[in-house]
């Protein structure tokens, strides 16, 4: 089983971004994604007048397997319940197919705009 749970195990946090190579986010919530209790992934976002995601990380050995895909949509549908403006903070093409728009260096979209297309892996 698959799921999204948010975390503030830092033990854990920092050893998915020590994993990962890149830096962890200040003032970040985070929320780990397990593949049957597994920790195979970590977002980052936080809220405030509008929610930021961070970023997304997969594990390289868990990679190209559909979990980055299902982060980012359960993200998406979590932060959408917030009623609040979603950004993205970097542009990725892979953004635009929830309806997200460059903004600047960013990505934004407002909740009752964004797309879930049915097909998950592209």
């Amino acid at each position: 089983m698959i799921n999204l749970e948010l975390t503030e195990d830092n033990s854990l946090i920092d050893s998915m971004f020590d994993s990962l190579k890149v830096e962890k986010p200040e003032n970040a919530v985070f929320a780990v994604v397990k593949c049957d209790k597994t920790p195979v992934g970590i977002a980052a976002f936080y809220y405030s007048d509008t929610v930021h995601i961070k970023g997304v990380g997969i594990l390289e050995e868990f990679r190209s397997k559909g979990y980055g895909d299902f982060t980012t949509r359960v993200l998406l549908s979590r932060l959408a319940d917030y009623g609040k403006e979603i950004i993205v903070d970097y542009v990725s093409d892979y953004f635009y197919k929830f309806g997200f728009n460059k903004k600047g260096g960013v990505m934004s979209v407002f909740p009752d705009k964004l797309i879930f297309p049915s097909k998950c892996k592209e």
